[in-house]
């Protein structure tokens, strides 16, 4: 009798010690992430890299070169990648003088594409039955549109240099043709007047002469952000480098804790969770890179430069981690350059420059809908499938919670707290601890 009061007694204050553990855990927890939060997506990506790169550690089968050494050398082949990828980033971006060829051609064209949709070219006055029934609901975004392209005084200035010779280069005389449209345009035509880009610019001046302290102010601030910004991603390196070095210490001391019932229970938790992280993240890896892949080729095939394809290509697939952001941004960045595009070189004869904005949108759909339909069901499996409502509802909570970060790692979450879950119960019941 004593004993089993005994055993009762040690229960209870094991009960006690690990709720309090528990509580306190917790707290401290939940204090920590909210405090630290700009340090979740640097800290969270330098984990996920030294996940993926952690397989290639392992495949380097060299007897007499230590771990260590392993991880620095691949850190110094991933720094230099990054190096040269981003000096090949920003010698393919665009220069001031393409810069304001690029505002030029944008205006002019989004002009153009406004009159012939509208049938102002053949009654100006009038139009047709699509401007009578939108002009009134069109105008407000038409003018606030055209405001954001239309080139302040220096960029003019500038842009005069260039016609003349600037630097070595010289602006395209049509584009020039395009800059001087733009600037006598009819209202009806659908651009704002000139009088209004008087006012602007006016009060642009007035604005930058009584701002010269404030102007001062808000450029320290804005160093200051940036220094902040580059210490809070400076943290990402340093935890991809320790995750790599660890060979499991981090695994054996959460284990540690864990009494000895649920010892095999929390084993196979951490097992599933590595295994479905692993398949989502090299799975996602694989399908982004086979979007991008699908709309290089596809632009392509409609006619757009393979350069411009390729880049339009990459930065869906980059996006398309985040569910429904990379075809959107695909879609819109690809309508922009159908816009803007004089000339293209189709494989398929009926495209034109007058379709090529609906022959963009029918690529994307179909990227679209082999992602849907092969690439996420193939790469990704069953594991991981989710329901699209939860994936909707997870990438908008998410974005309103923790903004960007929150969408990017809102699918992941879901899948992680899915897998323990599904796990957790599957293994108490196989162990009739319920």
């Amino acid at each position: 009798m004593a004993d089993k009061q005994q055993k009762l007694e040690q229960k209870r204050r094991n009960v006690i010690v690990y709720a309090a553990f528990s509580v306190i855990a917790i707290s401290v927890f939940l204090f920590l992430f909210w405090s630290l939060r700009s340090l979740i997506l640097p800290s969270i990506i330098g984990g996920v890299l030294a996940y993926l790169f952690r397989p290639v550690i392992n495949i380097v089968r060299v007897s007499w070169l230590p771990h260590g050494p392993k991880v620095l050398i691949l850190f110094c082949f991933i720094v230099a990648g990054l190096v040269m990828g981003t000096r090949q980033i920003k010698s393919s971006l665009p220069n001031e003088k393409d810069q304001l060829e690029l505002i030029v051609r944008i205006k002019y064209k989004l002009n153009e594409k406004y009159i012939s949709v509208m049938g102002l070219k053949e009654n100006p006055d009038k139009g047709n039955f699509i401007y009578e029934l939108l002009k009134d609901d069109i105008a407000p975004f038409k003018t606030q549109a055209f405001e954001m392209l239309s080139l302040n005084e220096d960029q003019k200035k500038i842009l005069l240099k260039y016609k003349e010779g600037y630097k070595g280069q010289t602006f395209n005389p049509k584009y020039y043709n395009y800059f001087e449209e733009n600037q006598k345009l009819l209202p009806t035509a659908g651009v704002i007047l000139e009088e209004t880009l008087q006012k602007n610019n006016k009060k642009e001046t007035e604005a930058l002469k009584n701002a010269d302290g404030s102007s001062k102010a808000q450029n320290s601030h804005f160093i200051v952000k940036i220094l902040n910004t580059l210490s809070t991603w400076f943290i990402m390196p340093f935890v991809f480098i320790f995750l790599l070095f660890d060979t499991g210490e981090i695994n054996k001391f959460f284990i540690r804790l864990v009494p000895n019932k649920y010892f095999e229970l929390s084993l196979t938790v951490l097992n599933e969770v590595d295994t479905a992280i692993g398949k989502y993240l090299r799975g996602t890896l694989l399908e982004c890179f086979l979007v991008g892949l699908t709309l290089s080729v596809g632009l392509i095939v409609i006619g757009l430069e393979i350069n411009v394809a390729i880049v339009i290509g990459s930065i869906a697939g980059i996006t398309n981690a985040i569910p429904f952001l990379g075809p959107a941004i695909g879609l819109i960045v690809g309508l922009c350059y159908a816009l803007i595009t004089e000339s293209i070189s189709p494989y398929l004869p009926f495209i034109t420059t007058d379709n090529l904005m609906l022959a963009v949108f029918a690529v994307v759909a179909v990227a679209q809908l082999l992602d849907n339909s092969i690439f996420q069901p193939i790469v990704l499996g069953s594991a991981v499938n989710l329901h699209p409502l939860v994936v909707i509802l997870g990438v908008m909570g998410g974005s309103i919670i923790f903004g960007f970060s929150g969408m990017l790692l809102a699918i992941p979450s879901i899948v992680i707290i899915k897998v323990i879950i599904e796990t957790v119960f599957h293994e108490l019941k196989a162990y009739k601890l319920i």
